[in-house]
Formats: C-alpha cells, sequence, structure tokens
C-alpha cells in the first residue's frame, strides 16, 4: 500500500508515564521492545502523545524541528528521512500512538496519510478490545487464587484444632499454637486468657511476645479499662487497626499490664454455649495489621481453644466427668471433621462454578453438590435487574426439575424482595409460625410447591448486594445455623461466579456493539469519501464554466446523487434593487419561470437567509416554520415538507442563497447541509465568475485609464519619499561610529552593519571610559524611516546616561534608559497603550583583568570558546515597555573571560532572514553553525564569510 520500512506501535503504561513500543518492525525484521519517558519533549512519539498531535514529516532533517528543539538518535533501528505519527484514540481515552517511516524523503502524501489515518482508528479499537480481555482473565486468576488461599487457611485450621482438641495439657502444645497462629497473621503477640468467675479475675496464663514467654499476671474485672475484660463482660470482639486513635470504642484510656504497646489487636471471647471462659488475642506492633478475615480466622481459632482449655480443665478438676465429656469431645470431633468435609466440598463447588459463565449453569452445577450438605429440595438464585427494577430467577430447580424463569417486583413485599432490600439473611423453619417475622402477609409461590423451611441471603459483590440465593424444603425444622454458615460461605463463591459470567456477558456485548460502530463508520467514511470527491468533480466543472445558465440542469443532476433534491434553487441577491431573484429553479425534474421576491417579505425564507447571514434547516415544515417566519409562504409549486437554505457568501458579501427540498418529512441530517455548503461555495465563485465575465469589457478601458493616472502620481511621488529617505540615510550614517573608530577602541572587531530598507531600525554604539570599553547593538520597533526615528532617540539617550550621568554598568545604563525612553514616547503619544521600544545588548569590556560585563533587554550574548557556543540570555523585558513597568532593574552578568575568547552580539534581523531552499527563516541553530565554523578565521575574513553566506541566503 505504501512504502513502510518501519512500522510500530506505541501503547501508554498503566501508570501514564512510558510509551512502550513491543516489537517495532524494520525491513520486515522485529526489532527488541523500546519504551519512550513521556516527559522527554525530544521524542516525536511523545510529543504526538501528549499533544494529540497528528505528525508528518516527508524530509527529517529540514521538518523535524518544527516539533523537538533537539534531535535524537532513534533508541532502536537506524534513522530514517519520511515519519508519519498518530495518536490512538477511543473516544476520549489516549491508548497511544502508530508510526509508519521511511528510509526515502517525502514518501507520504496525503492519500497514504488518510490510510494510516484510517489503520489508526482500528487499531486503537483492537488495543482497547485487547485490553479489556486482559483485564478479564487477570480478575479470574485473582478470584481463583482467593479461592485457593481461603481453601489453605481451612485446612490449616482444621489440622491446628485437631491438634489442639485432641490434648488435654494445654501447656505443651501454647507454643505449636503460636507458631501456626504466625503462619496466617502478624502475631507479634499472643495470648490466651482464662475468665476466672469465681475469683472475678482473668488470669494471663499463657502470652508470648515477640517469640518470648511472659510471667503470668491476674486482671481484676473491675479494671474497666482492660481490653480482656472489656470483651469478656460484653462477650464480643475487640478489632482495632491504630491503638492511640481508636481505643475510646472500647476504654477510656490505654492500660499495657506488661510488655511493649502495641497498634493493631484483636481480641476474641472464648466461649462454651452461652458462657465466656477466656480471651483469645493476637496483637501487632505495626498499624494496619490486620482484616475481618484475620478476626474469621481467631474466631475458629478461639473455637478450638476454648474446647481444649475445657477439656484441660475437666481433667484437672472433674475426673467424674470424663465419660460424659469424651462423648461430647467424640461428637464435637465428628461435627468438625463433617466441617472439614463440608468446607472441602463447598471450596470444590467454588472451583467448578468460577469458570462457569451462565446462571443457570451455576444453578444447576450447585444444585447437585448442596444436596450432600443439607435438604435443598428447592434452591434458586434471583439476580437483581436495574432496568425493569426486579429480581429475576432463571433456572431455579425443585424436587430436581428445573423451574420455568419468574421475577418479583421490588415493589412487592415478598421474602425475597425484602431479603434484598434490607440485606439481610432470612431463616424460617416453619413457614405458618414464622413468616411474619420478616413480611406482612403470606402468599403462594409464583412457581412450585410451598416450602415450610427457608433459608434467604442476600448475594453480595463488592459489597454490594446483587441478588439473592435460597434453599428451602418442604419438611419443618430443617436448618440450623451449621447449615446457614454453610450457605454463607457458598453465596460468597456464587457472588464471585455471577460476577465473572457478567463481565463476559458484557465484554460479549460490548465487542458486538463497538464491531458495529466500527462498520457504521468505516461505512461513513466511504460514504463521505465518495461524497467528497463528486463535490470536488461537480465544483471543478461549475467554477471552470463561465455560463451558468448551460451547467444549472447538471448542477441538480449532481446533486440529487447526494441527497434528496425533489426541489432544487439558486437565487441571486440583488441589493441595489432591494430583491431576490429565484432566476434558475427546479421542482419534480421542471424548471419554473423567474420571479422575484422583495427584501421586505420577512416571512420568506430566502429573505432570512440572506439577512441573517445563516443556515436554514427544517426537517417538518408545519411544525418547525416559526423557528424563521411567522407564516409558511411558497411563492411557486407546492409545499415541501424538508427544507434546507444556505447563504452563498464571497468573503462576508451574501451573493445569493442555494436551497434543495423534499416532499418527505425528515428527509435531511447535517451531513447533507454540510454538502450544501460546500456547493453553495463552489456556486458562489461560478456566478461571481459570470457577472465579472458580463461586465468586464465595458470596465477594461475604464480602469485602464485610471491605473494609468495613478502610476502617474504614485512614481512621482514616490521619487519625492525615496529622495527624502536617502538624505535621511545619510544623516543616520554621519552619528554612527565609523568602523575605524570601531578597531580605534577594540584592535580585533568587525561590524557587519546590513540595513533592510535605506534607513534602518538596528544601530550599534561604542565608548571607551578609562580602560573599559562599552558597546552595544540595538534593534528598535521597526524598519525604514519609524525605525530610524527611534535609532536616533535611542543614540542620544545612550550616550546621555553614559556621557551626562557617568553611568558605566550595563544593567544600570539600560534601566536608565528604559526610563527615559518610556518617559520620551509617553510624552509624545496619546495612546498609552502604545508599545515602541527597542531590544538592547550592552557590554563593557576590561581588556586588562579580562573580564566582561553584560545586560540585555531580550538580547542575548554569544561567546565563543573552544568551539562551543556559550549563551547568556538577556532579561525578557524590552527598552520602553512603559505601560506599568517603568521601574523594571535589569540584571547584570558578570564575566571572566579567558584567552582567545571571541565575544559575539547581534540584533535578531540575522537569524529571522527568510531564505534558502525552503523560504524558511535561518533560526539561531544555523546561526550558533555558522559563527562555530568560522571563528578561528581572522575578524575581517569572518565579516566576508558570514557577509557571504547571509546574501546566498537571502537569494534562495
Amino acid at each position: 500500500m505504501m512504502d513502510a520500512h518501519g512500522f510500530g506501535i506505541g501503547i501508554v503504561s498503566d501508570n501514564k508515564t512510558i510509551l512502550n513500543f513491543p516489537g517495532y518492525i524494520e525491513k520486515d525484521v522485529v526489532l527488541s521492545s523500546s519504551g519512550y519517558d513521556l516527559s522527554d519533549e525530544n521524542r516525536l512519539a511523545t510529543v504526538c502523545f501528549n499533544k494529540e498531535l497528528e505528525i508528518v514529516i516527508n524530509d527529517y532533517e529540514l521538518e523535524a524541528g518544527k516539533f523537538i528543539q533537539k534531535r535524537l538518535k532513534p533508541v532502536v533501528g537506524e534513522s530514517v528521512q519520511s515519519i508519519i505519527y498518530l495518536p490512538l484514540k477511543l473516544g476520549e481515552k489516549k491508548l497511544g500512538v502508530l508510526t509508519v517511516q521511511s528510509f526515502n524523503k517525502n514518501a507520504f502524501d496525503d492519500y497514504k496519510v488518510n490510510l494510516v489515518k484510517n489503520l489508526a482508528v482500528y487499531c486503537a479499537i483492537a488495543i482497547e478490545n485487547a485490553t479489556l480481555y486482559k483485564k478479564l482473565e487477570e480478575r479470574v486468576e485473582e478470584r481463583t487464587q482467593e479461592l485457593i488461599t481461603a481453601q489453605e487457611t481451612t485446612r490449616m485450621l482444621s489440622v491446628i484444632g485437631k491438634e489442639i482438641i485432641s490434648t488435654t495439657d494445654f501447656d505443651s502444645i501454647f507454643h505449636t499454637l503460636h507458631q501456626k497462629v504466625g503462619q496466617l497473621m502478624n502475631a507479634d503477640c499472643f495470648s490466651v486468657r482464662v475468665y476466672q468467675k469465681d475469683r472475678h479475675e482473668i488470669d494471663y496464663k499463657y502470652s508470648m511476645e515477640k517469640g518470648k514467654l511472659k510471667t503470668p499476671l491476674s486482671v481484676s474485672m473491675n479494671d474497666i479499662d482492660n481490653y480482656s475484660v472489656w470483651c469478656v463482660t460484653h462477650n464480643k470482639e475487640i478489632f482495632i487497626n491504630d491503638n492511640l486513635n481508636e481505643y475510646h470504642k472500647y476504654t477510656k484510656k490505654i492500660v499495657v499490664p506488661s510488655g511493649e504497646m502495641p497498634n493493631s489487636l484483636l481480641f476474641c471471647p472464648l466461649t462454651i454455649g452461652d458462657r465466656v471462659t477466656g480471651v483469645i488475642t493476637v496483637q501487632s506492633f505495626e498499624k494496619d495489621a490486620y482484616t475481618p478475615f484475620h478476626m474469621d480466622v481467631l474466631k475458629t481459632l478461639g473455637t478450638y481453644t476454648a474446647i481444649a482449655l475445657e477439656n484441660a480443665n475437666l481433667v484437672e478438676t472433674l475426673e467424674e466427668k470424663v465419660n460424659e465429656r469424651t462423648s461430647e469431645v467424640v461428637e464435637q470431633k465428628e461435627q468438625l471433621e463433617k466441617s472439614f468435609r463440608n468446607s472441602k466440598l463447598l471450596s470444590e463447588i467454588g472451583k467448578e462454578i468460577s469458570a462457569t459463565l451462565s446462571v443457570d449453569e451455576i444453578i444447576s452445577t450447585v444444585y447437585t453438590q448442596i444436596n450432600t450438605l443439607m435438604d435443598a429440595t428447592i434452591f434458586g438464585i434471583g439476580i437483581h435487574r436495574p432496568e425493569s427494577n426486579d429480581l429475576y430467577f432463571s433456572g431455579s430447580m425443585e424436587k430436581g426439575e428445573k423451574l420455568n424463569s419468574f421475577a418479583f417486583d421490588l415493589k412487592e413485599e415478598k421474602t425475597a424482595t425484602v431479603c434484598f432490600l434490607q440485606c439481610k439473611e432470612f431463616v424460617i423453619n416453619d413457614w405458618e409460625n414464622e413468616y411474619k417475622q420478616y413480611i406482612q402477609k403470606a402468599y403462594k409461590p409464583v412457581a412450585g410447591e410451598a416450602p415450610e423451611s427457608l433459608i434467604y441471603m442476600p448475594l453480595l459483590s463488592k459489597g454490594k448486594a446483587i441478588g439473592v440465593i435460597t434453599v428451602q424444603s418442604f419438611t419443618k425444622h430443617v436448618y440450623n445455623d451449621h447449615h446457614l454458615d454453610l450457605l454463607r460461605s457458598l453465596s460468597v463463591y456464587v457472588g464471585g461466579a455471577i460476577e465473572n459470567a457478567n463481565l463476559y456477558k458484557g465484554l460479549e456485548e460490548r465487542v458486538v456493539e463497538r464491531t458495529k460502530e466500527v462498520m457504521l463508520q468505516k461505512e461513513q467514511i466511504e460514504k463521505s469519501h465518495e461524497n467528497t470527491r463528486l463535490l470536488s468533480k461537480i465544483g471543478q466543472h461549475i467554477i471552470s464554466n463561465i455560463n451558468f445558465d448551460d451547467i444549472f440542469g447538471e448542477l441538480h443532476e449532481n446533486i440529487s446523487k447526494l441527497m434528496n433534491a425533489d426541489c432544487f434553487g439558486v437565487r441571486i441577491y440583488h441589493p441595489k434593487l432591494n430583491q431576490i431573484e429565484y432566476r434558475y429553479e427546479m421542482e419534480n425534474g421542471e424548471s419554473f419561470e423567474p420571479i422575484s421576491v422583495s427584501m421586505d417579505n420577512d416571512d420568506n425564507y430566502s429573505v432570512w437567509c440572506v439577512k441573517n447571514k445563516k443556515e436554514i434547516f427544517i426537517n417538518d415544515n408545519l411544525n418547525e416554520y416559526h423557528k424563521y417566519t411567522k407564516k409558511i409562504v411558497v411563492p411557486t409549486g407546492d409545499m415541501p415538507s424538508s427544507l434546507l437554505f444556505c447563504p452563498m457568501m464571497i468573503g462576508e458579501r451574501v451573493v445569493g442563497v442555494i436551497t434543495v427540498q423534499s416532499f418527505e418529512k425528515n428527509a435531511y441530517v447535517p451531513l447533507h447541509m454540510d454538502v450544501l455548503k460546500t456547493l453553495g461555495t463552489y456556486t458562489a465563485i461560478a456566478l461571481e465568475n459570470a457577472n465579472l465575465v458580463e461586465n468586464l469589457e465595458e470596465k477594461v478601458e475604464e480602469r485602464t485609464k485610471e491605473v494609468v493616472k495613478q502610476k502617474e502620481i504614485i512614481e512621482e511621488t514616490n521619487k519625492h519619499i525615496t529622495d527624502s529617505i536617502k538624505y535621511a540615510k545619510r544623516i543616520q550614517e554621519a552619528f554612527l561610529p565609523t568602523e575605524s573608530m570601531v578597531n580605534a577602541f577594540l584592535k580585533s572587531a568587525f561590524v557587519l552593519y546590513k540595513p533592510k530598507d535605506i534607513v534602518s531600525g538596528d544601530f550599534y554604539w561604542i565608548e571607551k571610559k578609562d580602560n573599559k570599553v562599552l558597546f552595544a547593538v540595538v534593534d528598535c520597533t521597526g524598519h525604514g524611516v519609524p525605525g530610524a526615528f527611534m535609532s536616533i532617540i535611542g543614540f542620544n539617550a545612550i550616550n546621555q546616561i553614559v556621557n551626562e550621568y557617568n553611568y558605566t554598568k550595563p544593567s544600570e545604563i539600560l534601566t536608565q534608559l528604559n526610563k527615559s525612553i518610556s518617559t520620551t514616547l509617553s510624552q509624545k503619544v496619546e495612546d498609552s497603550k502604545i508599545r515602541d521600544g527597542m531590544d538592547v545588548a550592552l557590554c563593557l569590556l576590561d581588556l586588562e583583568n579580562l573580564t566582561l560585563e553584560f545586560a540585555g533587554a531580550f538580547s542575548p550574548l554569544f561567546i565563543l570558546r573552544d568551539g562551543e557556543v556559550l549563551k547568556t540570555k538577556g532579561d525578557k523585558h524590552p527598552i520602553g515597555n512603559f505601560v506599568g513597568a517603568e521601574d523594571f532593574e535589569f540584571t547584570n552578568h558578570e564575566i571572566q573571560l579567558m584567552q582567545g575568547d571571541k565575544l559575539y552580539i547581534f540584533s535578531d534581523g540575522f537569524v529571522d532572514q527568510f531564505g534558502g531552499a525552503g523560504g524558511k527563516k535561518l533560526k539561531y541553530n544555523a546561526f550558533r553553525n555558522l559563527l562555530t565554523e568560522n571563528h578561528q578565521k581572522t575578524m575581517l575574513d569572518q565579516k566576508t564569510a558570514i557577509n557571504d553566506f547571509f546574501e546566498t541566503w537571502r537569494a534562495g
């Protein structure tokens, strides 16, 4: 398709700091990946991305400077000559850049640039789709890892629990328990404390801090500022992640019975039934060390620990109850083993449904497994649909059969809707006697039979309810807390699986939607391209024909290809007659006789269009006419329903109106108005050309006489002006220092003075004070005579400041010059907002000590040292800018010179000179190179070389 030796796509990093180019291709070879820092302003890629700028370069050496300050070598590959860089965007979102590059100059014309623009649109869409898919994969992997972690934690807790409750010697396993807890969370401090109800105390019997066992102690239950006392008294957990800022939730002050003060603390009461037997706690010296997950782990460990302590206590004090407790322990062990098996099964269910992408499949999978854990004769999942504000149940199961889909309006009071709206768990074991705890009225099921026992639980995703999950039975008193815990755990897996399913569904829908958008955009681009081609052809034909009568019918035929044109008219405005002439009119393929309409007719659309110089866009005439007129008036033919009117303009002058009309409603879109405006421009030019041809011959002779007379007057006037200016040049040259005077003060120096006009606004000045030489270059506002007047004012002012007021410090001279020029101009110019003034570079040179003082007003100093240009900038403030800035003080730069240094001061006339092969400004880089190349020559040879270069450049 084009000359593309190099091709690459840069994609912005997630932190928006790097532009990465993975696998840039050059000469059919895939190069290593590279990247550009987006803060680098000297890379075309970063400029394109940051400024959202389309960059087209066909000669890198000449054109790259438009976009970057410094040309750098490519990070990978070879240097090229022609480059296209286009930003990749999707809506307002910036994705990266696309580049095509060639080793040949002038490789890319407008057609090839448009091809790459079209490619950029498709690339942006493809990159966005790939990013969405990647994020989906990452989310699925993240959810899977969470499930694996939860499964591993459950397994470890089960192992710890078995080990704890299988021994009656708690002292011997406390160290092992501390080690296991440390594997699950931060446990800088770990303690199991026993509540002695008879003594009204809490024994700190088992405590570790930083791996060392602490000395036992006891705390009175009357100590209300003790966290353990609070935990036992209230039979509630304590959760603190910032002790200093959160203690007030539980106590009035912080009390640390022993050891250092922790920052994060978890306390959980140890209970046997409803009886509190002690406290288990983990603590960390770090802030924000714990999450709710850690509290759940501690609660589970607390259950095991409470049993172990109880067992140990029974062995010590109640030998007579050994047999009884043994049977209880065996039952509890079986329950724990059953719980472990259930947890394992739940984990397997979670893994199986996490990759399922359909709600019905999730329900079917869970239904088969959950009946091994509890009576779930009925099982269903209701998903909230915001668009219809209901809970939608699809694929619900009853007695092994799938029920028909149904929905509950959230305005209806049902157990499912109340559970969802209140985000609250419901447990009913006797429907007839317990339903009133949750709803006011009983109701019959929408599908299936009425249950006796049921659990409803909200489904959560990212803390927000997305639906409900339910198990139901036809038997009373089926469900207990164990079943509730099972369903609660299962709901976590189901919520995650549904979230994944919705993400996948949303992605599929988005891909289909974006595909449709891309196809529509493609059709619109193709149609726009065809319309543009046809319009260009029509326009060329119109403006190349001076007889508009001959081409009007052909114009109507062509415009009918672009839009509905039942009626088509080109109407001419005659300002002198105050009329609009309907000269060219067609309706249903037939021409009308010309008529004229007065510009006083305010109910005529053409009159409104000419007066307001605006378009008229109507797609329903009967309902939209009032936007433009008080009533509908049809001068000729039938009344149309859709109308487009566009004023035909030559500059700011209206020459007429072009209109297309249709008898159908809603016939036009904004694209048709754009087409008509383009045709209107061509038609206005064609009518103007035709009118000029009609009137041209009679005006040629008249204009010839006027031109001859004007020529004679201008020549005479020009002679007087030129003579005066030449005399002014002699006056100006008289006050400028001669080159011999310059060489007397500075033995090795030259002056290159080239006025743009006969007289100049630039001048140079030199003076010697004691053993020091002051010299300056001044660029006054304006050229020619205005600049020359300014140069006289400036020259005299500098002489007065130095020779009368005895200022020699460059910054002080410029400060006084600024005040002097400001005062002079403000006294002589009525408009105080004028900005006349001058740019100055002023130096004080001490030849004995090789020191230099410099001050500049918008002008720099160049020093050539060891082949390198050293630039000292002046202040960004011109001389004579007196409006509000009379007191500005200029900066004095002191420089120690070295043997061999060359000093250059100059006006901007050299660097701003247009010329060369491209007719462009010379600019500072070329000027620096010129000085560097010639600085080792004598001053006279430098002047000759620089002057020759300047003349060659100016000649082009």
